[in-house]
């Protein structure tokens, strides 16, 4: 996110700010949860997270000092617990990273090796911590809408690999190279 976000605003943009919300704070948009609109309630968590840190102001507009604030204070790693933990592991089993003991909203071993998988295969030091990098490169993976022959990047592996997996379980052969997270021929014949 790199834009100002207000209320009456809609998009991947706001659910991005939305899910961040979340993970910084439990308590954040228990009716609306993450719909993608700047409604009352994000305001409302916006408005919330600024008086935390006064040197923001008290607006209940996402401007970038805001923003830059919120996805640095997130720190998800062993011991956190609730909704955004349970966000968090419900993106990774998207990306069709196994996690044993499923989106339970606990921060434990599994949801640690889970994110260190998630990190290795996108590039990110593997510490097992879901931080600023980590974090911002689940969120740009869930906002693709789009994936097609020749996508490279950091977040275009989480999604190829979700795209390969939804093909598998579709009963589409992937006999070469399966799940790699590599859109190459096989893909591009599967998704055909």
């Amino acid at each position: 996110m790199a834009e100002l976000l207000r209320k009456g605003d809609k998009g991947r943009s706001v659910k991005t700010l939305q899910r961040q919300l979340i993970r910084e704070n439990n308590n954040a948009l228990v009716v609306g949860e993450v719909d993608g609109e700047y409604g009352s309630e994000t305001e409302n968590a916006v408005l919330t997270f600024q008086k935390k840190h006064s040197d923001l102001g008290n607006t209940g507009v996402a401007d970038l000092p805001t923003q830059a604030r919120l996805i640095k204070v997130i720190l998800l790693k062993e011991g956190s617990k609730g909704r955004g933990v349970k966000m968090l592991q419900e993106a990774l089993i998207r990306f069709t990273i196994n996690i044993p003991s499923g989106a339970d909203g606990i921060y434990g071993p599994d949801t640690t090796k889970a994110v260190k998988t998630f990190q290795t295969q996108n590039g990110i030091l593997a510490d097992g911590q879901a931080g600023a990098v980590t974090l911002d490169t689940l969120d740009k993976a869930l906002n693709v809408y789009y994936v097609g022959p020749g996508a490279t990047g950091t977040i275009y592996t989480s999604v190829v690999r979700m795209v390969q997996s939804q093909l598998i379980q579709s009963k589409i052969d992937l006999p070469l190279f399966g799940v790699d997270g590599d859109y190459g021929t096989e893909t591009t014949n599967g998704v055909k």
